[in-house]
């Protein structure tokens, strides 16, 4: 049984602090995961800045993967060595935001069955664990909870082939959008400041590109759709 490891841990804004602890053990109905990677989210900028405060101390990431070690008695559905991608948010399944799949509103979460981040180990139970395909690396697997964001949004957008979409900013989540909207059959406009985004969103299948503090925009797309 591994009983330390190490994490990183936020005491105050910009005041992070490698530390080795005690494991939190699994329960009958968790696993033990040994973290692999994990994906920085613009919420942990924020906190590691100061721009959002509180909690403190407390251990920052939520799009974290890796390896399943140690499994409880109770724990069902994956196996010692399979690869998983954690889901942190908890939900009941039967409040009236679950019940209408606004799952992000649940009153009743239980985010404790589901802890990693960045530290060495997390634990988490098999109903919050997606299992990871032999092809998609442990990186390219933190973008399973940022993806998963994307491909919401984009449903509720309705877009379909031969569509004009214009997706204004093209860091970490504009590159998803522009690569699902391009399998939606769209023909996709990107607008950022930065010409290395821009560069990589034309790698990504953008099909026009534009530079705000070069263009205007919206005259810019005018002109490109009429």
């Amino acid at each position: 049984m591994i009983e330390k490891g190490k994490v990183a841990v936020l005491y105050n804004p910009k005041d992070v602090r490698i530390e080795e602890t005690n494991i939190k053990q699994p329960t009958q109905e968790q696993a033990l995961i040994k973290v692999k990677a994990c994906g920085v989210c613009p919420t942990d900028v924020r906190s590691y800045t100061g721009l959002r405060q509180g909690g403190y101390p407390r251990t920052l990431g939520h799009e974290w993967v890796g390896e399943i070690i140690e499994i409880g008695s109770d724990f069902q559905g994956f196996k010692i060595g399979d690869r998983v991608s954690a889901d942190w948010r908890v939900v009941c399944g039967k409040c009236y935001y679950c019940r209408k799949g606004i799952f992000n509103y649940c009153q009743k979460t239980q985010n404790e069955k589901v802890k990693g981040g960045f530290a060495e180990y997390g634990v988490a139970i098999a109903s919050n664990l997606r299992l990871i395909p032999d092809n998609v690396s442990y990186e390219e697997a933190t973008f399973t909870e940022p993806l998963a964001c994307c491909i919401n949004g984009s449903k509720n957008t309705n877009i379909s082939f031969g569509d004009d979409v214009v997706i204004i900013g093209s860091g970490p989540i504009g590159m998803l959008h522009i690569q699902l909207a391009k399998h939606q059959g769209a023909r996709v406009i990107v607008s950022d400041p930065i010409e290395s985004r821009l560069e990589m969103a034309k790698e990504l299948g953008a099909d026009d590109t534009i530079n705000p503090n070069k263009d205007d925009v919206v005259k810019k797309v005018m002109d490109m759709t009429n």
